[in-house]
């Protein structure tokens, strides 16, 4: 049964287990390699070809965020108004980032669970609450993400329940210990990963650490999905043809803003087809046992909503009936060229 963060890592230098935790630091008796720890984060090395990136993101998450316990305090943070926020979580909540509790309703054989790319750990939080409300007792979860910042968003909600576990570190090496994971989250994280060996070593690692059947739940947003291009394409052009109309306006902070995240897009950003995801998820012997296009309304149409106040009913209306659609399409298997998300579950076979 684990219960401290050694029980599930490796020495970074000698890849030993046995390790021992004392005051801010975890120490390797072999090697004699010490692991600093830092407000209950422990900070693992990292490749230099991503210092540059993981500063960038530093920087953007003290400018934009602060503490928050899920996604409708999240969009709240970034201008949403209170309904709104409150809907378009639920939304993407149902469609992506915890698509998995109806994927995987009950998974008796879950102890632990990673999320890369897991930001201040709500998400895990949430997954976990689920599955211990199922009556699977001592699961734990680790959060890993390359914003040390991020991190230190944790509500103390989130940061005091003993089930979790916190790395600052590379998903692409996680030094967590082979075939020790049950279940490991991907949600909204595939898509920064842009040099093409460093998917590869990511998929690679998810391998090494999952144990046999295991599963690898994913959401990523669907490049040949006419949503995803709608948001990404076609909306930013027609913003740029109307900029000027006194309807559409912006103040100086908000463009600075939309400035500095286009900035770590173009720095961080590759959106993959499903064609790609599914070569590298066969490359490693994870096998998909489900699929979905999700999301079929972009975020576009809640903004659209926040700045010009239409009713909500219509809102409501507008959703009820493209996750009707959002089923339709799943099932007569056309929903690749609609949906904004991949929504992918895999299982590590033999």
């Amino acid at each position: 049964m684990f219960q401290k963060i050694t029980d599930f890592i490796i020495c970074p230098r000698c890849k030993k287990t046995e390790l021992s935790e004392e005051k801010e630091q975890i120490i390797c008796p072999h090697c004699k390699n010490s692991i600093p720890i830092r407000d209950g984060i422990l900070i693992m090395p990292v490749d230099s070809e991503i210092k540059y990136l993981q500063e960038l993101l530093d920087k953007f998450v003290l400018t934009n965020l602060r503490p928050y316990k899920d996604l409708s305090e999240y969009y709240l943070i970034t201008g949403m108004k209170q309904k709104i926020a409150k809907i378009l979580a639920r939304y993407i909540g149902e469609e992506g980032r915890f698509r998995i509790i109806k994927l995987l309703p009950n998974y008796p054989q879950l102890l632990t669970s990673v999320d890369l790319g897991g930001g201040n750990g709500f998400i895990l939080k949430h997954i976990l609450n689920h599955y211990s409300s199922n009556k699977i007792k001592n699961i734990y979860g680790i959060v890993i993400d390359i914003s040390l910042e991020h991190l230190k968003l944790a509500t103390p909600e989130i940061k005091n329940d003993q089930r979790l576990f916190f790395i600052n570190g590379d998903a692409e090496n996680t030094f967590i210990k082979e075939e020790s994971i049950d279940l490991i989250i991907s949600t909204e994280c595939l898509e920064h990963i842009v040099k093409r060996d460093k998917l590869e070593a990511y998929f690679k690692e998810i391998a090494r650490i999952l144990k046999k059947k295991g599963f690898l739940f994913i959401t990523t947003p669907n490049r040949d999905g006419f949503s995803f291009k709608f948001t990404e394409y076609y909306f930013p052009r027609i913003v740029n043809l109307i900029k000027y109309n006194t309807f559409w306006k912006k103040t100086k902070e908000e463009i600075d803003k939309e400035k500095e995240y286009q900035k770590i897009k173009q720095e961080a950003e590759r959106i993959l087809s499903f064609n790609e995801v599914k070569y590298y998820l066969q490359r490693n012997k994870l096998k998909i046992v489900k699929l979905e296009f999700n999301h079929l309304l972009p975020e576009t149409v809640f903004k659209l909503w926040n700045e010009y106040n239409p009713p909500i009913f219509l809102l409501e209306m507008t959703i009820f009936f493209s996750q009707i659609l959002r089923v339709l399409f799943n099932k007569i298997k056309i929903s690749q060229y609609f949906g904004f998300n991949q929504v992918i579950l895999a299982e590590k076979v033999n």
